[in-house]
């Protein structure tokens, strides 16, 4: 697996919870810092240790739509659904690319074998499914972060219905998202194929007339 693709993903996962949990001592310390409070749940007493009767001014439209009790309830659960897609995205991506990486690998070492014409066009499309599937997973991630993006939007927050969307088309992502991880566990390497064809290859002897 390239490193740069892995140091990619782990670095931005690691730079997401770093955020989060400054976040989270932030408010719990009660400090004012530019967001609105994301972990507490009474948000409608208490928002960034300010009362009611301090958050009349300067207020951002997620601060107003988050002190009613519904819209706070649809909220959390779309931000935990959409923190848990994200992480079992993560790991199926890694699992993608070792599996693109492993076909390529295979069709390389069948090419320097000389294997026959069938297993070369097997391991080929073998390539190309492994990199459209990597490449779905790629949309997904694309998917999330514009949920993401969204609801981090304070000056236009999605709304509640909004969020039901957003919930369902997680729920959905989740879905295709694990089938393709449970997949990936349970196939066979064609690293190990390619090193069966190129074992029996070499056990062909040459005719001697």
């Amino acid at each position: 697996m390239p490193d740069d693709f892995t140091f990619h993903l782990e670095a931005r996962r690691i730079r997401r919870l770093i955020e989060e949990f400054n976040d989270l001592q932030n408010e719990i310390a009660g400090r004012d810092v530019g967001k609105n409070s994301r972990f507490l749940p009474d948000h409608d007493k208490h928002v960034n240790g300010k009362s009611k009767s301090d958050r009349k001014a300067g207020l951002t439209a997620f601060d107003i739509v988050i002190q009613d009790i519904e819209y706070q309830k649809a909220y959390q659960r779309t931000y935990h659904a959409l923190t848990d897609t994200e992480a079992l995205l993560h790991d199926t991506l890694l699992r993608s690319q070792e599996r693109l990486d492993e076909t390529r690998k295979a069709l390389q070492g069948a090419k320097d074998a000389g294997v026959n014409t069938d297993e070369l066009k097997r391991l080929k499309r073998a390539v190309t499914d492994a990199k459209n599937q990597h490449d779905r997973l790629l949309d997904y991630d694309s998917d999330l972060q514009t949920i993401r993006d969204h609801m981090q939007d304070h000056d236009n927050p999605p709304s509640q219905a909004e969020l039901d969307g957003y919930q369902k088309q997680i729920g959905d992502l989740h879905n295709e998202i694990k089938q393709h991880n449970f997949e990936y566990q349970q196939a066979v390497p064609e690293t190990e194929i390619s090193s069966e064809i190129e074992e029996r290859s070499s056990e062909v002897k040459p005719l001697t007339l």
